[in-house]
C-alpha cells in the first residue's frame, strides 16, 4: 500500500503496513455487515487518527520500555493504532 502523505508543511509520511491494511479492511467489512454505514464511520475515524498522527506524532504515549512504539485508540471503535516514528526517508 502506498504511504499516506502528511500535510504540505510536514515532512512526515504515514506508511501503513500490509497487515494493518488487511486488519482495517476486515474491521470495515465487519462493521458494514453489522449496520450499513457503520464501516464508513469506522474508516472516517481511522483516517482522522492517521491525520492526527502525521500532524502530531509525538503526542501519543509510548507502550514499550525502549520508548520506540506508541499507540492511540479510536474514539468510538475498539481499535488500536500502533506506530513508531522513524527517521527513514
Amino acid at each position: 500500500m502506498s504511504p499516506l502523505t502528511a500535510s504540505a508543511d510536514s515532512a512526515l509520511s504515514l506508511i501503513i503496513r500490509e497487515e494493518a491494511h488487511l486488519d482495517a479492511n476486515e474491521a470495515y467489512t465487519y462493521y458494514e455487515e453489522k449496520s450499513p454505514g457503520l464501516g464508513e464511520r469506522f474508516l472516517q475515524e481511522l483516517i482522522q487518527r492517521y491525520n492526527e498522527i502525521t500532524e502530531h506524532p509525538e503526542y501519543y504515549g509510548f507502550i514499550d520500555e525502549q520508548k520506540i512504539i506508541r499507540d492511540v485508540k479510536l474514539r468510538h471503535f475498539p481499535y488500536l493504532i500502533v506506530y513508531e516514528i522513524s527517521d527513514d526517508r
